[in-house]
């Protein structure tokens, strides 16, 4: 998804998932490792919650004041990309022409709202999650303790390549 952008921002849960058991947040980890073995700007993580209005104005408000803002922004889910879009276009700044933001998830609203995200294939997951139970109830061994699913870039309206104007 680079598009040509070197300076990007990473918006998270304020509760973000901790631990190396379920629940781990790979999310973060994997945007920490791609910026950094990509050589891009990883120009701060923010943390912020739907039901608190003024987390995601402060961050959006510190994004926009740093002296090398960033011209592109990677959001925890599909949701917090709305939310930071919201707020982008509150705040003046185009989206994509100015900043281009990018979700997580694959879901309805992605799809409703024209939001690029990186798609999980929730059938799937739903499939290997009822397999999986069902071998626990039956004491049956698990093949994998870790399960890792392929998950696919769905281009939206909110990602462009970057221009001279927000270079």
């Amino acid at each position: 998804m680079a598009l040509g952008h070197k300076r990007f921002c990473y918006v998270g849960r304020r509760d973000p998932l901790t631990g190396k058991q379920w629940g781990h947040d790979e999310r973060v980890v994997a945007y920490l490792d791609t910026t950094k073995q990509m050589g891009l700007q990883n120009c701060g993580m923010y943390h912020i919650s739907l039901d608190d209005p003024r987390s995601v104005q402060q961050a959006i408000a510190t994004m926009l004041s740093l002296p090398d803002r960033p011209t592109a922004i990677c959001a925890w889910s599909d949701y917090y990309a709305l939310a930071v879009i919201h707020e982008l276009q509150r705040s003046g700044i185009r989206v994509p022409e100015d900043m281009s933001v990018a979700g997580h998830d694959g879901s309805d609203v992605a799809t409703g709202f024209g939001i690029t995200t990186m798609a999980q294939p929730a059938r799937e997951i739903g499939r290997m999650t009822a397999k999986t139970t069902l071998a626990l109830i039956n004491q049956e061994p698990l093949p994998e303790k870790r399960i890792t699913v392929q998950t696919t870039l769905e281009p939206g309206s909110t990602t462009a390549a970057i221009t001279q104007d927000n270079n």
